[in-house]
């Protein structure tokens, strides 16, 4: 009886829960390393480049803001649109407020809630005329 509690506890312990399991996991440093170090990014299909700054780290504390830039302005016709995901258990967060600079090559997504730990995306789609034309995703682990 309490060797299959034992295995039991293991398995969950090793598992984790939308988390990467513990002999994979990325230590916390690095995680934050990468978020608030991302290096250029670009879209597949429209090749928008742009590089990500946070100004409120992802945290569970409070809500978090990310500062999008672009290498050139964001065509008049695109729209983006914005949200954070976790596949793993079907669910997202709260609607993400979405602020374009005069000029639109920088958008500021704020109010971010990441409520649980555990494997994040955000994602970015690009649309024009309502049609999404380019999707962009990144995985954040908390």
């Amino acid at each position: 009886m309490y060797v299959k509690i034992f295995i039991i506890g293991l398995m969950l312990f090793f598992l984790g829960c939308g988390k990467p399991p513990v002999l994979n996991r990325i230590s916390e440093k690095n995680i934050f390393g990468q978020i608030t170090q991302m290096n250029q990014e670009k879209f597949p299909s429209t090749q928008l480049e742009f590089s990500l700054k946070w100004l409120v780290p992802p945290s569970l504390e409070s809500l978090s803001t990310v500062e999008i830039n672009f290498n050139t302005n964001l065509p008049k016709q695109y729209l983006l649109e914005a949200e954070i995901v976790m596949k793993e258990h079907g669910h997202g967060s709260s609607p993400i407020v979405i602020e374009y600079s005069l000029e639109r090559n920088s958008i500021k997504l704020s109010e971010l809630s990441f409520f649980m730990t555990g494997k994040w995306t955000l994602i970015l789609t690009v649309k024009e005329h309502n049609q999404t034309i380019d999707q962009w995703e990144k995985d954040i682990y908390l």
